[in-house]
C-alpha cells in the first residue's frame, strides 16, 4: 500500500507541474501578442471589424433568401381554377380579377394560405395572405410594393 502511494504521489506532481506550464506558456503567448508592434487591436477598430463581417455575413444571407424565393416561386404547384379559393372571393372589385393571372400555391396549410399572381409576361403582380384561424385576408401589389387590401373575411 505505502508502495502505491509512493508511485502515485510523484505522478501527481508531475501532472499538477505540467498543467501550471501550459497556462505559463499560454500566458507568455499573449503577453507577447500584446507587447508586439501592430498586433493590438484598438476597440474602434475591433468594432468595425464585427460590423465589416456582419455585413458579408447578411449579405449572404439576404442572397441565399432571394435565391430561394425565386426558386420557391418557380417549384410553386400551378392552380388551375381560382373559384377553389373562397378567400378570393372576397377581394374588391377594382382591386385585380384574381382569373387575370396565373396563381401559384406557395403555402396552403391549416394556418394560412400564400398565393402569388404572375401577369402573362411571368411578372410578379399580387400576393395574396389568407391567415385561416382569423379569417384574415390581405392584398399586396407587388409592382407597386404596396398593401391594397387587408380585411376580415368570413
Amino acid at each position: 500500500m505505502r508502495k502505491i502511494a509512493i508511485l502515485l504521489l510523484p505522478l501527481s506532481l508531475s501532472l499538477m507541474g505540467a498543467c501550471s506550464n501550459e497556462n505559463t506558456e499560454s500566458e507568455k503567448v499573449v503577453k507577447e501578442n500584446e507587447g508586439s508592434t501592430g498586433s493590438h487591436i484598438d476597440e474602434h477598430t475591433w468594432d468595425e471589424l464585427i460590423e465589416e463581417t456582419d455585413n458579408e455575413a447578411m449579405k449572404g444571407v439576404v442572397d441565399e433568401t432571394v435565391t430561394e424565393k425565386e426558386e420557391e416561386i418557380e417549384k410553386a404547384k400551378v392552380a388551375t381554377t381560382t373559384e377553389d379559393y373562397e378567400d378570393l372571393q372576397s377581394i374588391d372589385e377594382g382591386q385585380f380579377n384574381p382569373s387575370d393571372y396565373e396563381v401559384r400555391i406557395l403555402t396552403d396549410n391549416a394556418n394560412k394560405r400564400v398565393l402569388m399572381f404572375i401577369d402573362d409576361h411571368d411578372k410578379r403582380s399580387f400576393k395574396t395572405v389568407n391567415v385561416k384561424h382569423d379569417h384574415f385576408l390581405k392584398v399586396i401589389d407587388i409592382q407597386q410594393n404596396q398593401l391594397v387590401m387587408k380585411k376580415n373575411i368570413s
